[in-house]
């Protein structure tokens, strides 16, 4: 089964299986009702650290670019690919196409709480730089909607009602219309 799935990703294995299997490459992933962790949640986690007034931690020097995807447009990556049977065996990339700074967004979420940034000693191996080529995607019409900024204001906002410091929630939910997706394509009848 291993290599069946690393094998997903080749267009010549899913024809000769009979597979109509797309690899949907989502880069950094962000939005309301993200848990905090320890890989991937930078955002939580500054936030919440924000909140609590405490430190926003930067290891390194905060120069690390990462290219974010926010949760409303995952909706729109998957609307895209299962509009598009063609794309079988296909390994597509969908995020920003724009590489933020790791300070840049400290800085941002500092600002709205007045937290404070700190420094400590750099990840041994971590990566400078993650861009994600999304030019395939584009072709397809992908183009995201909600900025890095924009998303991280919609994550505070939702972050702070969680703490009853906000009015209720509006009624859109990006989850509830992924799961409406899941439902129309993907559930087994």
């Amino acid at each position: 089964a291993d290599n069946e799935c690393s094998m997903c990703g080749n267009p010549a294995y899913c024809k000769t299986y009979g597979l109509e299997i797309t690899t949907v490459r989502p880069f950094n992933i962000f939005g309301e009702r993200q848990k905090i962790g320890i890989y991937g949640s930078l955002i939580p986690t500054m936030v919440e650290n924000a909140i609590n007034k405490k430190p926003l931690i930067i290891f390194g020097s905060g120069k690390q670019t990462r290219d974010y995807t926010y949760i409303s447009d995952l909706v729109s990556i998957f609307e895209i690919v299962f509009n598009h049977r063609e794309l079988a065996g296909e390994v597509i990339n969908f995020a920003s196409g724009t590489n933020t700074p790791i300070v840049d967004i400290a800085k941002y979420i500092a600002k709205q709480f007045k937290a404070k940034i700190i420094y400590v000693q750099g990840r041994p191996g971590e990566v400078m730089k993650f861009p994600a080529d999304i030019s395939k995607a584009k072709k397809l019409g992908f183009k995201p909607k909600v900025s890095i900024w924009a998303g991280i204001d919609r994550y505070i906002n939702w972050r702070l009602l969680q703490k009853s410091l906000l009015p209720a929630p509006s009624k859109y939910s990006d989850f509830l219309h992924l799961r409406r997706l899941y439902e129309r394509f993907l559930r087994p009848n």
